[in-house]
């Protein structure tokens, strides 16, 4: 009878120990409870319980301190003062699988927050069990390990770095291999964490073979995963041309095309900006480009697409254009002009009003054959008008102004001109009266001209 008492009294107390750490992680899924919880000093008496001889009690616990940190940074930076990271990596490459997945949410939940926690998590031996959790057969530890990479490595090019340095680049590449849609979704977004930084980092990931497994992940069903995939080959292609040629040698090109006709916005966005951060480095990718359509599909997405999408489509319509007169051409023969009209008819975000400015202009400079389209298009008063808006950015202005400056340099007609004399500011008509003064007007035009641009003080 005494040792049955016994027994029972010590399965209560790990029943109770066990109902602590569990309410502690429900409780912890509401963020407004966290102060509360941490002047109780929840983390010291968590951190205890990662000791604790039942396997429940360490795994819930692990969860709870996750859960805390993820919705409070005072959170984490307590559990780096008192160790606790210390103790959530305890021999674990001898713990279970779900061990393993809740330590690894808790470092990315620590990681998250500053540059400073993650770099403090590195120096702490971090890196090197999240490569035991890596080498996890179970996909869901793989995935929470890859999310751990992903949060350290988005903050600085340093600790990016770290990540590579430490072998997680070849494990990466076996996850874009596996079967599971999810693993490779958040594989992917860690490649584009760790490309996006610098060009040497991008190298690496070509060196170590992840191109081709992104450039195949754009195939499959899932959006989230075309996304991801093709983001990341975005970052990688951006930093210099060896890079963008790379990328283009996976035969991505026409996918992307394809792609800018999705139904998914978030799809036809990524497919507009991998094609933009291609033919932005020379003339050869740009001519892929339109030899694959890619006018017209981008064209279709600035038509169709909201304010976010069409942004890289505007932006890689201009670069296109920036290479040669031909390619402006190309632009002109597709409606480009007509399209850039329209849309900046409708639009009203600042940021994409300047980037198709400055595609205008880009159009617009190489002659006076492709400044008649865009006077023609009655754009010069339109772009006036953005431009005298005392609500317009100092960016847009000064994009309106280079558009302007572009395309009135090379305008030759001069019944498109002449609105501008009465409306134009100084610095805007100066650009105006040159191309007048090509065509040599009489004198009297000219005393006309300077009257109504120039008038007099009334004191004189």
């Amino acid at each position: 009878m005494g040792s049955r008492a016994i027994l029972q009294a010590f399965e209560n107390y790990e029943k109770s120990r066990v109902l602590f750490a569990q309410t502690m992680a429900d409780m912890a899924l509401r963020s407004v409870n966290v102060d509360c919880m941490l002047r109780c000093n929840v983390m010291e008496l968590l951190t205890a319980l990662l000791n604790d001889p039942s396997l429940r009690v360490q795994q819930n616990a692990a969860l709870a301190i996750g859960r805390i940190a993820n919705n409070s940074h005072e959170a984490a930076r307590i559990a780096m003062i008192i160790d606790t990271m210390q103790a959530l990596l305890r021999n674990i490459e001898k713990r279970s699988k779900y061990y393993k997945k809740a330590v690894m949410f808790a470092l990315r939940c620590f990681a998250k927050h500053s540059p400073e926690l993650a770099n403090t998590l590195v120096t702490n031996g971090a890196l090197d069990a999240i490569l035991i959790c890596l080498e996890e057969f179970d996909s869901g530890v793989k995935e929470a390990a890859i999310w751990a990479i992903g949060y350290i490595s988005r903050h600085s090019t340093a600790l990016a770095q770290a990540c590579v340095s430490a072998g997680v680049l070849p494990m990466l590449q076996l996850c874009l291999q596996e079967p599971e849609v999810c693993l490779k979704q958040i594989a992917a977004s860690t490649v584009g964490d760790i490309a996006k930084h610098d060009a040497t980092l991008s190298q690496a990931i070509c060196d170590a073979g992840c191109l081709l497994v992104l450039a195949k992940c754009i195939n499959y069903p899932s959006p989230r995963l075309k996304r991801q995939a093709m983001c990341a080959l975005s970052q990688v292609a951006k930093h210099t041309l060896n890079l963008a040629e790379a990328v283009v040698e996976t035969d991505v090109v026409p996918d992307a095309i394809l792609h800018m006709g999705h139904p998914d916005g978030g799809v036809m966005k990524s497919a507009a900006n991998l094609i933009c951060e291609i033919v932005k480095h020379h003339y050869n990718l740009a001519q892929l480009v339109i030899n694959s359509g890619g006018i017209a599909a981008l064209l279709n997405v600035i038509q169709h697409g909201e304010s976010d999408v069409i942004f890289p489509a505007v932006l890689a319509i201009g670069y296109l254009a920036a290479q040669s007169d031909f390619m402006a051409i190309a632009v002109r023969a597709a409606k480009g002009v007509e399209v850039l009209n329209y849309v900046l008819d409708k639009e009203t975000c600042d940021h994409v009003l300047a980037t198709i400015a400055w595609t205008i202009g880009q159009i617009g400079k190489h002659s006076p054959d492709h400044a008649e389209e865009i006077a023609r298009a009655k754009i010069f008063g339109k772009l006036l008008k953005i431009y005298l808006d005392p609500k317009s950015s100092e960016n847009l202005k000064q994009k309106t102004k280079g558009a302007l400056k572009l395309t009135l340099s090379m305008c030759t007609i001069m019944s498109e001109l002449e609105p501008l004399l009465d409306t134009a500011p100084p610095e805007i008509l100066k650009y105006v009266l040159a191309q007048y003064s090509q065509v040599s007007p009489p004198a009297s035009l000219w005393r006309e001209i300077l009257k109504k641009s120039f008038p007099r003080p009334e004191s004189a």
